[in-house]
């Protein structure tokens, strides 16, 4: 069989089962992974948002453009892209910073490095709708019947 040339994850936890219910801690990991990727893609895009009602970012925009446009060089506009994107916060690690929060209060055990490749995925869906590469963004749906007592997972 070919290798796949798309991207996979991989994500191994150490399970507890419930002997009465063995596929809870499987809902339960699907659905923290869910939460952590939509808690970063809503916090992704909202960031997103505010950068695009700035007044500077949709002149930068406009002139960016014209240049491309005009076929004139473009490494000009790129400091001054990244000078705005970290005065709102929209980068990947500043997100990482964000979900490393929420991974530690709500779900401590869920590795961190999962929650790394989830945030790298949110950001590189908003990354496609900000280069006009995507026309909207969606975000995933909890699976059903995921209702666990903490005592069977800590």
């Amino acid at each position: 069989m070919a290798r796949s040339k798309s991207k996979s994850h991989i994500l191994e936890l150490e399970l507890c089962f419930d002997h009465a219910n063995p596929s809870s801690v499987l809902k339960h990991a699907s659905n923290s992974a869910t939460s952590i990727y939509n808690a970063s893609l809503g916090e992704c895009l909202k960031r997103y948002r505010k950068l695009c009602y700035d007044r500077r970012y949709q002149t930068l925009q406009k002139e960016y453009k014209e240049a491309r446009k005009n076929k004139e060089p473009l490494k000009a506009f790129n400091e001054r892209y990244k000078e705005l994107f970290l005065e709102y916060g929209y980068s990947e690690y500043s997100l990482q910073e964000y979900t490393r929060d929420i991974r530690n209060h709500h779900y401590p055990a869920f590795g961190s490095a999962e929650t790394q490749a989830l945030v790298t995925r949110a950001f590189k869906a908003v990354e496609k709708l900000r280069l006009e590469k995507a026309e909207r963004l969606r975000f995933h749906r909890m699976k059903a019947g995921a209702v666990m007592k903490k005592s069977l997972l800590f």
